[in-house]
């Protein structure tokens, strides 16, 4: 009888112990160490397109580069990128420009090394400069997350200036306000609208500026009503087939997309999505960092869902890919987003290597 218990009990603990690998393997990114193309894309979309036609306005979206190497390489071809068509250029930093913690009164000293190399991309290139605030500016989620966020904005403006050359903020949302915030940009004659929204708002459990989410979200929607191609930028994806969203084990992680008030923040997001879906927005991107990896994904609600969370090296993690997924890599970069004078819009995907654009896709013709 002792016998069978045993071999009963073995027996248990090896079904499930394999089940919860198997369980764990399925959460787990895969690791596109290389690029990854789905079956099927043009051999041309693997590289860069010549283009003739000039330059309306350009966008560029680079998140998590708050823990650069010594003459990081991603910024050196950041700075590149933008001085190309400075007066005529928008770098947006997505959040996470200051690791671990943020700009704590403990962490002053490291400003000058973590957050000053970003900053002198914008100087030196003379393009719009804008930061948008991570979980990591928010003291990592900690209980002063609204201080030491106030003291990185105090620090950008100090050495930007409160607004650029052209007249536009420098760091968007203030004071750790939700938002949204909008830019028509280029002023003069715009050809797309930027919306910035804070999404650490969403996930902070400690002090923060008080909104009634629903006011946020009305406001969104409002923004999201225009003839313009719009851009919503925010620090963390809706979707998502990096570390952070692929976890099983975080339902109580507010950082992991299957988190609770995570998916909670996703839902409400989506409404205002859905309502410039039926006012028939002409092009609408979601774009964000957290995770450490460059991924274009189709959007079901939204045209297209951009992750551009690889501006640091030491932070890159795996990625995998789902249905949805037209490129997908773990390794440093940025994307950019050329609007055109005859109406098309071009995505690019850039790392620092000797060929830098390792993907590009027309998001509009």
């Amino acid at each position: 009888m002792l016998k069978a218990y045993q071999h009963f009990r073995n027996l248990f603990f090896i079904v499930f112990f394999s089940f919860l690998l198997a369980f764990i393997g399925c959460g787990a990114p895969s690791n596109h160490i290389n690029p990854y193309y789905p079956p099927g894309l043009p051999k041309h979309q693997e590289s860069d397109v010549e283009i003739h036609t000039p330059i309306n306005y350009r966008i560029i979206l680079i998140g998590d580069a708050g823990d650069p190497d010594k003459d990081e390489p991603v910024l050196k071809t950041l700075s590149e990128w933008a001085k190309k068509h400075a007066e005529k250029t928008s770098i947006v930093f997505l959040g996470d420009n200051m690791y671990d913690q943020g700009l704590t009164q403990k962490a002053r000293h490291e400003a000058d090394a973590k957050l000053g190399p970003q900053l002198a991309v914008v100087e030196t290139s003379q393009a719009h400069g804008l930061f948008i605030p991570g979980n990591h500016d928010w003291e990592d989620s900690g209980k002063d997350g609204q201080i030491t966020l106030m003291a990185q904005e105090e620090f950008i403006k100090k050495r930007l200036g409160t607004q650029s050359q052209r007249g536009h903020p420098v760091f968007l949302p203030e004071c750790g306000k939700p938002g949204p915030r909008m830019l028509e940009l280029p002023t003069s004659a715009p050809v797309v609208r930027l919306i910035v929204l804070d999404t650490q708002w969403w996930l902070h459990k400690h002090q923060k500026p008080r909104k009634d989410p629903e006011t946020v979200i009305a406001d969104l929607k409002n923004q999201l009503m225009t003839e313009l191609p719009a851009i919503v930028v925010g620090h963390h994806p809706v979707e998502s087939y990096g570390k952070h969203g692929t976890s099983k084990w975080s339902l109580f992680n507010r950082q992991d997309l299957n988190g609770k008030h995570y998916k909670s923040m996703i839902k409400e997001l989506k409404k205002a999505f859905w309502v410039s879906e039926a006012g028939k927005t002409p092009l609408l991107i979601y774009a964000a960092g957290h995770d450490h990896s460059l991924q274009v994904l189709r959007g079901l609600i939204t045209d297209y869902l951009l992750v551009s969370g690889a501006g640091s090296k030491k932070k890159l993690s795996a990625v995998g890919k789902g249905n949805n997924t037209l490129f997908a890599h773990e390794h440093t970069g940025f994307m950019v987003i050329d609007f055109l004078e005859n109406g098309k819009v071009l995505l690019r995907v850039v790392e620092p290597a000797d060929k830098e654009v390792v993907f590009h896709h027309w998001l509009k013709q």
